[in-house]
């Protein structure tokens, strides 16, 4: 096999088993948490069929399944209660599983002397630093801030002119080729 071609080119350190517990810990919640939200919004799309609508949030939503749950309001018919009954004890689950997710992310943050350094930035807490620590590893591995803020998708800011431009580049590019 030839040697690298590209001296500039950055190889992804390998991850430790306790880096990869908290990435799957992490990534677990954030996969409940997408469907806690679809799951909530398909209560809310149900109910708004029978014209019951509350406001956005979670206090809403909190409103909506009191009323599946009390059976008071005569618009929901039996049928359809129990059948909602089923996403709200689903959702609920979720609930419950993110909470705890939630509770063994921070164990473990307060547990890593670095994830607890990260959180004494301003705008980073304990999720954000579990989860940098878990990724990143040692950050000296960097050759600089910009770098680093490139390996966690930190890009500047492109302006509208910018990616026309871009675009008009492309479509000349094709067009071209």
């Amino acid at each position: 096999m030839r040697g690298v071609t590209r001296p500039n080119m950055r190889f992804a350190e390998t991850k430790t088993i306790e880096q990869q517990s908290v990435l799957v810990l992490h990534r677990t919640r954030s996969t409940l948490i997408t469907h806690r939200t679809r799951m909530g919004n398909t209560i809310r799309a149900h109910l708004a069929e029978f014209d019951i609508i509350e406001s956005i949030g979670r206090i809403g939503l909190s409103r909506l399944i009191d009323m599946i749950v009390s059976g008071e309001d005569d618009r929901i018919t039996d049928v359809t209660r129990r059948a909602l009954m089923c996403l709200v004890d689903q959702y609920r689950l979720l609930q419950g599983q993110i909470l705890e997710l939630g509770r063994q992310v921070m164990a473990w943050h307060r547990s890593n002397e670095a994830s607890m350094r990260l959180a004494t930035i301003p705008g980073i807490g304990p999720l954000a630093a579990s989860a940098l620590v878990a990724s990143v590893g040692d950050a000296s591995n960097f050759k600089n801030g910009r770098s680093f803020a490139a390996f966690i998708g930190l890009v500047p800011k492109q302006s509208l002119a910018a990616a026309r431009s871009a675009s008009a580049r492309y479509r000349n590019a094709v067009i071209i080729t």
